[in-house]
């Protein structure tokens, strides 16, 4: 799964890296940038298909479908499960429509690891590429229409099952779009759901890096540099396998 991320370029360096200079992105009046510790219902920069080029949008991290009575009582939809994108009535007809099919940036994600001591608390990591450039998660969007007229843009991140190095870890991981082709590729109208499905698998071990975090990430109100510092107490060596 994917429940904390992080997205600590500034826009400049972010877009730049994601070469999407070109794009307009909306005012906020929180900050979608330069965080350490993005979690569910906070707004998100989100990147979809527009007419001629990529277009940017602030939405909602947790999905909220068009046909949602009342978002309140419904669960929070951060994280799609890549297997049933389209079996489930939340996401089937969003995947087969590029308008609502999105990029989500990011340079890194948080996972937690189980101690061996199931007394023991779990131990934060984060992953990101070798060289920490940014990248996007694989996420779909949609906007609500309440009663009274208010409309919410909101998005999901996908989620597979985990490769080699996440697999030490947690069984599962966000989908990453590491390169240029498969961001494009995710967000072009001529393709269907099942010519995107290909894209949806896991990053490749090779292009997965994993260190320790802090468990100041514990706290979803916490978003500071320091996140990313390790505590001192490592995690136990048998559980944490990254060989590749």
């Amino acid at each position: 799964m994917c429940g904390r991320y992080t997205i600590t370029p500034t826009l400049s360096q972010l877009l730049a890296g994601l070469d999407l200079d070109a794009v307009n992105v909306p005012e906020s009046s929180e900050p979608i940038v330069e965080r350490y510790n993005v979690a569910p219902t906070q707004p998100v920069l989100a990147i979809a298909s527009g007419e001629d080029r990529p277009r940017a949008k602030v939405l909602r991290w947790g999905l909220i479908p068009y046909w949602s009575k009342d978002p309140r009582k419904e669960p929070l939809r951060i994280n799609a499960r890549m297997e049933s994108l389209t079996e489930r009535p939340s996401f089937r007809g969003l995947v087969e429509d590029a308008r609502s099919r999105c990029l989500v940036p990011a340079d890194g994600w948080y996972e937690w690891l189980k101690a061996e001591d199931p007394k023991q608390p779990r131990k934060p990591m984060h992953f990101s590429l070798p060289d920490h450039r940014p990248f996007a998660f694989a996420g779909l969007r949609s906007t609500w229409k309440s009663p009274e007229g208010e409309r919410i843009g909101s998005c999901t991140i996908i989620t597979g099952p985990a490769n080699r190095v996440g697999g030490g870890i947690h069984d599962r991981m966000p989908v990453v779009l590491p390169g240029p082709g498969e961001r494009a590729a995710w967000l072009d109208p001529a393709l269907d759901a099942a010519a995107v499905m290909p894209l949806l698998g896991p990053l490749a071990d090779e292009l997965t890096y994993v260190q320790r975090a802090s468990t100041r990430v514990n706290a979803a109100t916490y978003d500071a540099p320091d996140c990313l510092d390790a505590d001192e107490d490592p995690p136990e060596e048998s559980q944490l396998t990254l060989a590749i």
